[in-house]
């Protein structure tokens, strides 16, 4: 360890490391069994590995598309049309609502498990 390019390359060594047997892992395994170019498979590998990097503290190296990824994800989770956007109808609508006065404190957050109202496998 006294040679400084050595040191810099153990710690830039990136190293991800799959539990096989994590229900996750397996699913996603599944998933690539029954059809290779599937691309829900490809997104949520993706959204795997970029959430271990993130949890490792190492920096992604395209943000934005991590961002999209989650967003694409979420909508297809939440049942929301890929392509829906918000009309001009809906901000007429909200420009001419009354603001909502919010009467909790930091303190009172509510924190949601998440494991709670999570959709079944096959509705993904």
């Amino acid at each position: 360890l006294n040679d400084p390019q050595k040191y810099s390359y153990m710690m830039s060594k990136k190293i991800l490391e799959l539990n096989p047997l994590h229900p996750i892992v397996r699913e996603l395994n599944a998933l690539v069994k029954a059809d290779k170019a599937n691309p829900l498979a490809t997104e949520l590998a993706l959204s795997l590995y970029d959430s271990a990097m993130l949890s490792s503290g190492f920096s992604l190296e395209d943000p934005s598309a991590f961002s999209d990824r989650i967003h694409r994800l979420l909508k297809r989770t939440l049942k929301v049309d890929p392509d829906a956007a918000v009309s001009e109808e809906d901000l007429t609508e909200l420009e001419k609502s009354e603001p909502v006065e919010d009467d909790k404190k930091d303190d009172d957050v509510e924190t949601i498990s998440a494991d709670e109202d999570l959709p079944e496998k096959d509705e993904l």
